[in-house]
C-alpha cells in the first residue's frame, strides 16, 4: 500500500525504518517500525509500532503490541491533527486523540483493536485532515 501512496503523491517521503531484535538462538524476538512519513500538504506522521514475534511450528507470527501514530502540521504554529496509541497499556487500551479547530486536545475515544486502521489508512486520514484544516502547505 505504501508504494501506491508514494506513486500517487500522497506520501512525499518515507523515513521510517524497520529494526529487528534477535534472541539467544538468533531468531527474531521483537521488531520495531519507527520514523516519520512526510505527506502531501506538509503533514508529518510519526510512526512507532512494536511487534512481538512468536514461533508456531517453526514459523514466525508477528503480533503488534504497541502502536503510536501521531499526525501534525509543523506550522508555525504547529497543529496536531490526531494520535492513535496504546502507550498506556495493552491492546485493550487503544484510543484515538483528536484535536479541535483551536488546537485543543479532545477527550480520547476508545478504538477496538479490530477497528484500528492500517498504516496506509492512517496516512490517508492524515492527508485528508491536513487538507481540510486549511493550513496544509501554508
Amino acid at each position: 500500500q505504501m508504494d501506491r501512496l508514494i506513486a500517487s503523491g500522497v506520501v512525499i517521503a518515507d523515513e521510517s525504518d524497520f529494526a529487528e531484535v534477535t534472541g539467544a538462538r538468533g531468531e527474531i524476538a521483537r521488531a520495531r517500525l519507527a520514523g516519520r512519513i512526510h505527506i502531501a500538504g506538509g503533514v508529518v506522521l510519526n510512526v512507532s509500532k512494536i511487534f512481538e514475534v512468536r514461533y508456531r511450528r517453526g514459523r514466525p507470527e508477528v503480533l503488534t503490541d504497541e502502536y503510536r501514530y501521531h499526525a501534525w502540521l509543523p506550522g508555525p504554529p504547529r497543529r496536531d491533527l490526531f494520535r492513535y496509541d496504546n502507550c498506556h497499556g495493552g491492546l485493550d487500551t487503544l484510543h484515538r486523540h483528536g484535536y479541535g479547530p483551536d488546537g485543543r486536545e479532545l477527550d480520547p475515544l476508545p478504538v477496538a483493536h479490530a477497528d484500528l486502521p492500517w498504516l496506509s489508512e492512517v496516512v490517508e486520514e492524515a492527508q485528508r485532515l491536513g487538507a481540510a484544516s486549511g493550513l496544509a502547505g501554508a
